[in-house]
C-alpha cells in the first residue's frame, strides 16, 4: 500500500506542470539569458552589490549559474500553485500583483547574489588560511601572505578624488536618473510601480582602473608584487557628487580627461574612489616566485588560488572575509526566505 502512495506521487507532481508551465518557465529563461548577456557585454559596467565599504563581484559563469537558480526558485511556487493573474490567488486577478511578483523576484535573485558573494569570499578565505603568513623578507616561494608597508617603484599616481599618492585606484561613476511622472488614476498600486520604473540609479561604470607595480617592505625586506591579474579588496575612499552640466573639479577632471569621459551631463553623476595609497599598510595573498634571485608575487594558473590586494594587515583583512562571509550568508537567508515565501503566498500555497 505504502509503495503503491508512493508510485503515485510521482505521476502526480509531473501532471501538476502544464504546457503553460513550461511557456512560462521558457519566457523566464530568455530573460535571464538576457541579463546575462547584458552583464557579460558591459565591460565598464559594474556587477555586483555594494557591501560595506567593498564590492560584491562574481564571474560570469557562477552570476550565470546563480542567477538560473534564481529563475527555478521564482518559477517553482507557480508552476505546482496557481496564477494569480487569473484571479485564483491571494491577490485576485489584477495588474497590482505584478508589484508583489516583481518584489519577491528581486528579494530572491539579491539573495541568490549573495550566495555567489559568499562562495567567492569563502574561496578568499580558504587561501588565506592554506597560505603561510611570512615577512616580506623572508619570502621563498609557494602561496604565500604577506603584510607590509606599500612602496612604489615608480612615479606614483594620484588619486582622483583624494588626491594622495597611490600605486592603484579605482574611479567608478554613477547616473542619478529621476523622472517625473505624471498622476493617474490608476490606484497606489501602479503609482508605486511607476515611481519605481522612473527613477533609478544606473549601475555603476568603471571609468578607470590603474595599478603599478610595487613593493612590500618591512624592516626585515621587501617583495615586489605586479598587481595587474590581482583581485581588488580595495576599499572606498571617497565619494562625490556632481551635479548636472557642472564641471569636475581637479584632480577628478584630470583623471576624466585621461578615461575620456570628461563631458558634461544632464544628469547628477557620483563618482567614487578606491584607492590603495602610498605608505600605507597592504596584505598581499598569491604565489611567490624568485627570478634572477629577486622575490615577486604575481598571477597564478590555479583556478582555486586566488591572487588578492587589500589594504591592512593580516588579521585585519581575515576578520573583514569573515565579516563578510557571515553578512552574506545572513543576507541570503533573509532575502531568498523572504522573497520564496511571498512567492508562494502568492501562489495560492499559503505563507510556511
Amino acid at each position: 500500500m505504502d509503495s503503491l502512495a508512493a508510485s503515485s506521487t510521482g505521476p502526480a507532481t509531473a501532471a501538476a506542470i502544464s504546457g503553460l508551465d513550461l511557456v512560462v518557465l521558457l519566457g523566464l529563461l530568455h530573460v535571464w539569458g538576457l541579463v546575462v548577456g547584458i552583464d557579460a557585454a558591459n565591460d565598464d559596467v559594474l556587477s555586483g552589490l555594494d557591501w560595506t565599504r567593498h564590492r560584491l563581484h562574481v564571474g560570469t559563469r557562477l552570476y550565470a549559474l546563480l542567477m538560473l537558480g534564481a529563475t527555478v526558485v521564482v518559477w517553482l511556487p507557480f508552476a505546482v500553485g496557481s496564477y494569480p493573474f487569473f484571479g485564483t490567488g491571494p491577490v485576485g486577478g489584477s495588474r497590482r500583483v505584478i508589484v508583489p511578483i516583481a518584489v519577491g523576484g528581486l528579494l530572491v535573485g539579491s539573495g541568490w547574489y549573495f550566495v555567489g558573494g559568499l562562495l567567492t569570499t569563502l574561496r578568499s578565505y580558504v587561501t588565506l588560511r592554506r597560505a603561510t603568513v611570512t615577512d616580506a623578507g623572508a619570502v621563498e616561494g609557494g602561496l604565500v601572505a604577506v603584510s607590509g608597508r606599500v612602496t612604489p617603484l615608480r612615479e606614483p599616481l594620484e588619486a582622483p578624488l583624494t588626491g594622495c599618492d597611490a600605486v592603484w585606484y579605482q574611479l567608478t561613476a554613477t547616473t542619478l536618473r529621476s523622472e517625473d511622472a505624471e498622476d493617474r488614476a490608476d490606484g497606489a498600486a501602479d503609482s508605486l510601480l511607476r515611481s519605481v520604473l522612473t527613477y533609478s540609479t544606473d549601475s555603476p561604470r568603471l571609468l578607470a582602473d590603474r595599478r603599478l607595480p610595487f613593493a612590500i617592505e618591512t624592516e626585515a625586506g621587501r617583495v615586489v608584487v605586479d598587481p595587474a591579474a590581482a583581485a581588488c579588496r580595495l576599499e572606498r575612499r571617497a565619494s562625490k557628487r556632481i551635479a548636472a552640466e557642472e564641471c569636475p573639479p581637479e584632480p577628478l577632471a584630470s583623471r576624466l580627461r585621461e578615461a575620456a569621459d570628461f563631458e558634461t551631463s544632464c544628469h547628477d553623476r557620483c563618482y567614487h574612489e578606491a584607492v590603495l595609497a602610498v605608505g600605507e599598510t597592504a596584505t598581499v595573498l598569491g604565489v611567490a616566485d624568485a627570478t634572477d634571485g629577486r622575490e615577486s608575487i604575481a598571477a597564478t594558473d590555479d583556478w582555486h588560488t586566488d591572487f588578492i590586494v587589500a589594504p591592512g594587515g593580516t588579521h585585519e583583512v581575515a576578520r573583514a572575509l569573515r565579516e563578510t562571509i557571515g553578512g552574506c550568508a545572513l543576507a541570503a537567508a533573509v532575502l531568498i526566505g523572504s522573497g520564496t515565501a511571498l512567492l508562494w503566498w502568492l501562489a495560492g500555497h499559503g505563507f510556511p
